[in-house]
């Protein structure tokens, strides 16, 4: 049984990376933390879609699984590489050294010099999930903008009240949800997203692809990658279940677009691609579609992750690591969450 904490309450909203990494450190370090998230699972944008597994397997003999979001994780800190190489030892992680190539109308190249990836197993959000696994955390949980009280600390309504009121929410968000610490709302300002429109693609049988990823250099600036979901560990056999990302610039401008319009116009470019440059001829129809808007996808400027000890508030996030320094990858999230863990013991552990 774990020792009870006597810290300080804390309340973060987000159970992505930086929710769950600051939520880790403060536990660690004695808070009394609890989170809450408005989606189904953990993970923000490292998420999975399974559809058609039996009730019982809860999601894991689906047939059909998409990575519809974060395709994997980089860690080129060695704090997050330490966490990632636990979840690997305990089967809910794996490195994934599948080959990855540029497509190009006219051909392909290797990629040279990659980084070492993660995936999580059976799907991306066993990362989050399992980090958060000891955690209090409350998902599908609305949480309106609370108000400070009188003497310190935050009012959350349904959810009590807390000494500290942390958000790793995406950026526009945090602001709402800061309203009553105007000047720290302020600064999550400087952060700004690139959405992504995402197409999942799921045919019966097995397609010979020359690579597990495809970073595409499209000259009609349609498509920026291919993921082959079936060559992540642990993912299902049998199927063919392909990610189609857009470029920032085009889901933009298709973001109000109709669903079910913009996959058709992804898997197009993507066929068109197949036979130009793999000589490829893509099946007809395929079993499984479907689509989803990510319109916070990808931080492009940068906050710096905040602690305001006179407003008992804070924030971080992939859109505000440390020091604003980032590079929109999944590890800012760790990095801007643990950032403001510390801030938060300095200032009240």
């Amino acid at each position: 049984m774990a020792e009870p904490r006597d810290g300080p309450s804390v309340l973060i909203v987000g159970a992505g990376l930086a929710g769950v990494a600051c939520g880790l450190a403060l536990d660690a370090a004695g808070f009394r933390v609890r989170l809450v998230d408005k989606g189904r699972a953990p993970g923000g944008r490292l998420a999975t879609s399974a559809t058609g597994g039996s009730p019982s397997g809860m999601g894991q003999d689906a047939p059909w699984r998409f990575d519809h979001g974060a395709q994997y994780v980089t860690a080129r800190d060695d704090d997050f590489r330490q966490a990632l190489d636990r979840l690997v030892a305990g089967g809910s992680a794996a490195r994934w050294d599948g080959r990855f190539l540029t497509l190009r109308p006219d051909g392909t190249a290797p990629e040279a010099d990659p980084p070492p990836r993660y995936v999580g197993v059976p799907g991306m959000t066993q990362i989050p999930g399992q980090l958060a696994f000891d955690l209090d955390l409350a998902l599908e949980a609305e949480m309106p903008p609370p108000d400070r009280m009188a003497d310190g600390g935050w009012d959350l309504g349904a959810y009590g009240a807390a000494d500290l009121f942390l958000v790793t929410a995406p950026a526009a968000q945090a602001r709402d949800l800061l309203a009553a610490a105007p000047d720290l709302a302020a600064r999550t300002d400087a952060a700004r997203f690139a959405p992504c429109i995402a197409a999942m693609v799921g045919f019966q049988g097995g397609i010979d692809l020359p690579a597990a990823g495809f970073f595409v250099e499209d000259p009609d600036g349609v498509l920026a990658w291919v993921g082959v979901n079936g060559g992540k560990p642990g993912r299902p056999s049998g199927t063919t279940c392909l990610t189609l990302h857009g470029t920032a610039e085009w889901s933009a401008a298709h973001l109000d677009t109709d669903k079910d319009v913009a996959k058709h116009a992804l898997l197009r470019r993507f066929r068109a691609l197949a036979g130009d440059a793999l000589g490829l001829d893509l099946p007809g129809t395929p079993a499984y579609f479907a689509a989803h808007r990510w319109r916070h996808a990808r931080a492009v400027s940068f906050a710096a992750a905040c602690f305001d000890e006179g407003a008992d508030a804070g924030f971080a996030g992939d859109w505000a690591p440390p020091d604003g320094r980032g590079a929109g990858r999944a590890e800012d999230a760790w990095r801007g969450g643990r950032a403001l863990a510390r801030a938060v013991i300095a200032a009240r552990g």
